[in-house]
């Protein structure tokens, strides 16, 4: 169970407004701080593979659209899709090393139709998210959070010394410098105002820079039309499924996978941070953004153009504003669609040098590390866990370095070699792996109605029986599943959804702890965790006449507090199509 406690962070949550001037300001700030990476990913990859300037056009103009589509539709919630979060979904840079080996195989309609795979994959796994339960928690997903920064680290620094132009040897430093000095100091020592436009004023900073040392690149803004749309660069979406789209067709399937593991790392950092009170984390919320990512893939498969990720930006932008509305979200999304219809525009920023974007990448992200770890000891993982995490990131970094030569064929090796796809590899399988191998697994399947009680009781005592536990450690077991079978069927009931699913109970050993996982179907939008929480908090006097059925509330309230009393911890995860609780429980003292 976690904290929750209340602050004064973020200014404006995920459903708030803030006011039009300041929402307008955040938003385009947002979208400025957005074109840069979503412009310059596909033009890297048309580059790479000696594509047209009208493909490169193209493909910017429609990861531009579609990033800003994704973007409004993850902001929202429309049925199953969406978040509610401010998110936006930028290119994979993982991708692009696979993109360019599909292009140069099998060109663009095979690289399309893998793409197009991609997102089905991600929409497959997103409806099924409660499978991946045991890897996409709080814990995991800080690990994975980790491997990405990591992953990043030696591309920015890498590109910290990519000077072109005929400017003096000193003119990248000098720009990395003014850009440093800039955003940090304005981060640390600036008022909330002046923390808004840190990053913008720091890139702005840069580029002066880089123009009085002659090494802007004002070449994209001069071939750049003012106004339009690309009349040509489409490659038509006609797949090809030969022997080069089913060669790939393993390497992207993984990948997929990673995607939504790498998603699922930033929408639950994108949680903590959206909210004053930290609460339960809302697995919907996940779903419905890597749902949202898997449909904008799909459609960029269409478009023939590399796939997007949702990117920590929303986590960094909370952080540095201090402002998680969903609202920016929007504004951010309408700006990025505008702006593609204006090459002028985006193309001006292409011409950033590399060690400005670079300098901005690092301080953006260098924060995010932290969130990482405070995800994984908020999650308060035991040995077992801390052993997967710890190989994890150890087997990433170490492959990361190069200093490893793997047997494996060109294309595994490049995956092997990053940190996210290796050590997030390693954390699956042994993830699993610890699963599968826990020993004395138990199961049993009931209607979720009380005349199913003794059932269960009687399970409960076979169970810790077998395993030569105490009566006292027996009758542990059975309270905890007496009430939180109770807290599930008087959710559905005040909420009108009825008795009517069925109830399958796990019983796990590990070492003196029993481990009870209740699996129902999906039931109301209230979560256990955070009534919980709330049983501190009394109630206003008179205010009990208000409640429409108080005899409910007070059984209600009388379970949660014998749960909370019986059981060491209590993990609610709500899914669109199931709810689980699991609550561990530890023998008793003496």
């Amino acid at each position: 169970m976690t904290s929750r406690d209340t602050s004064s962070f973020p200014r404006y949550e995920a459903d708030e407004a803030p006011e039009t001037r300041v929402a307008l300001g955040l938003g385009v700030q947002s979208a400025i701080l957005a074109i840069t990476p979503i412009a310059l990913f596909p033009i890297v990859l048309a580059r790479s593979t000696g594509a047209s300037d009208a493909s490169s056009d193209w493909a910017v103009f429609a990861m531009l659209v579609i990033s800003g589509l994704a973007t409004i539709v993850l902001a929202y919630r429309f049925g199953p899709i969406g978040s509610g979060m401010l998110m936006v979904p930028y290119p994979s840079p993982t991708a692009i090393p696979f993109c360019i080996l599909a292009f140069q195989q099998g060109g663009p309609t095979t690289l399309a139709a893998l793409i197009v795979v991609y997102g089905i994959l991600q929409i497959l796994l997103s409806i099924r998210l409660a499978f991946l339960r045991r890897i996409v928690t709080p814990a995991i997903s800080g690990a994975i959070l980790i491997l990405l920064l990591v992953s990043l680290v030696p591309v920015l620094f890498q590109n910290l010394g990519e000077v072109s132009g005929d400017g003096p040897a000193y003119s990248g430093p000098v720009c990395i410098f003014v850009t440093f000095a800039v955003m940090v100091g304005l981060l640390i020592r600036g008022s909330n105002n002046w923390r808004v436009w840190a990053s913008v004023i720091g890139i702005a900073a840069g580029s002066i820079a880089a123009v009085a040392t002659g090494i802007y690149d004002f070449g994209p803004v001069e071939r750049a039309s003012a106004i339009g749309l690309p009349q040509e660069g489409w490659p038509g979406f006609s797949p090809t499924l030969g022997a080069s789209f089913f060669s790939l067709l393993p390497v992207f399937l993984f990948l997929s996978v990673i995607g939504v593991l790498q998603g699922n790392s930033i929408i639950l950092a994108t949680q903590k941070l959206s909210w004053r009170r930290a609460g339960a984390m809302d697995y919907r919320r996940v779903q419905g953004a890597t749902l949202g990512a898997g449909l904008a893939n799909v459609l960029a498969g269409l478009a023939a153009v590399m796939p997007l990720t949702i990117s920590p930006r929303g986590v960094a932008f909370a952080q540095q504003t201090g402002c998680a509305s969903r609202q920016i979200g929007v504004i951010t999304g309408i700006l990025l669609i505008v702006v593609a219809f204006f090459p002028k525009a985006w193309s001006l920023l292409l011409g950033i040098p590399a060690p400005v974007v670079a300098i901005y990448v690092l301080v953006l992200v260098g924060p995010l590390i932290v969130e990482g770890m405070k995800l994984i000891i908020q999650d308060a993982p035991d040995y077992r866990v801390s052993l997967v995490i710890g190989t994890a990131i150890v087997v990433g970094l170490g492959l990361q370095s190069g200093l490893i030569s793997l047997p494996v064929g060109e294309v595994w090796e490049a995956i092997l070699q990053k940190a996210l796809t290796s050590g997030g590899a390693v954390l699956v399988l042994l993830t699993f792996y610890a699963e599968f191998r826990r020993q004395q697994r138990q199961r049993i399947r009931l209607n979720l109605h009380m005349d199913e009680l003794p059932k269960l009781n009687e399970f409960m005592r076979q169970f810790s029986s077998r395993q030569g536990w105490s009566t006292q450690m027996t009758t542990r077991l059975q309270a905890v599943a007496e009430e939180t079978m109770q807290i599930l069927i008087e959710s559905r009931v005040s909420n009108g959804i009825g008795e009517r699913n069925r109830l399958v109970v796990d019983v796990t050993r590990s070492g003196q702890t029993a481990e009870l996982e209740f699996k129902s179907g999906a039931g109301s939008e209230e979560n256990v965790e955070d009534q919980m929480a709330l049983l501190s908090q009394t109630m206003p006097v008179g205010a009990e006449s208000e409640v429409p059925d108080m005899e409910i509330l007070i059984e209600r309230e009388a379970s949660l507090r014998l749960l909370r009393h019986f059981a060491s911890s209590v993990n609610h995860k709500q899914y669109f199509d199931v709810e689980i609780i699991t609550a561990r429980v530890l023998p008793p003292t003496g």
